[in-house]
């Protein structure tokens, strides 16, 4: 409440807090109070987004060892923020397993989007004993690939990555198989992969990727990174023995 003093007005009414300063009368805004999120919360969202930004670190480091882009701040930030959010949603689930939603999720390459030259479905089948197959049905290369024209053979890289989350107590693995494609061949024949790693047992957290390295009649990779697409496609925990996804 404001009372009416020989200076003016002192005191607040509604949201305005009159007072006198150096014989000088001033208005200002009430300060507003927000209310704060709970101790536990804001330490759990901390704990978790920690543990994913160094996982994310871990792999951003090999993939930029390995991919034939440039793997830039952007890249990592964006792996960094898509790690979080999927991992914060879904790691408490017990139906987490890879190859539930098997589609281009987290683009890595900001200049070229996998789903704009990849038009094959890959689907995991199977994961016994800590092991992953990927199944590649028949393609036509023309139809269902885009390449450049003077491209003259696609590489389809399907990398598997385990995930170094220390909360996890697991230990990181990379795997990764290649299928060499002739574009002017009629048909590609289906194709089954199985990856295997000493750390990649049942209930580690990984992540499946496939990327895409056009090359010239000379062999040469075209470097242009517009045609250098990168996806992860799914992430998930690798399925106990005998589960069928």
């Amino acid at each position: 409440m404001a009372r009416v003093t020989e200076k003016g007005l002192i005191g607040r009414i509604g949201p305005v807090v009159y007072y006198e300063m150096n014989g000088k009368q001033y208005a200002r805004a009430r300060p507003m109070h927000k209310k704060k999120r709970t101790r536990a919360a804001n330490n759990q969202a901390a704990s978790i987004f920690g543990v994913c930004s160094g996982a994310a670190s871990t792999a951003g480091h090999t993939l930029r060892a390995v991919l034939d882009f440039s793997f830039k701040l952007k890249s990592f930030n964006m792996l960094r923020g898509w790690l979080f959010k999927e991992y914060r949603l879904n790691h408490e689930r017990t139906d987490w397993y890879l190859g539930q939603d098997f589609t281009p999720a987290c683009q890595l390459n900001p200049q070229a989007d996998l789903r704009d030259y990849l038009f094959v479905p890959v689907a995991i089948k199977s994961s016994e004993k800590g092991k992953l197959h990927l199944h590649i049905p028949a393609f036509n290369p023309v139809r269902q690939i885009l390449h450049p024209a003077l491209a003259t053979s696609v590489v389809i890289r399907v990398l598997v990555m385990g995930l170094g989350l220390r909360n996890e107590k697991q230990e990181p693995f990379f795997v990764e198989q290649k299928l060499t494609v002739n574009i002017s061949d009629p048909t590609f024949p289906c194709s089954d992969l199985h990856f295997e790693h000493e750390q990649m047992k049942p209930n580690a957290v990984a992540i499946v990727m496939v990327a895409l390295s056009y090359y010239t009649n000379n062999k040469e990779l075209i470097r242009d990174e517009k045609y250098l697409p990168a996806a992860i496609m799914s992430i998930g925990r690798v399925a106990v023995s005998g589960s069928e996804k």
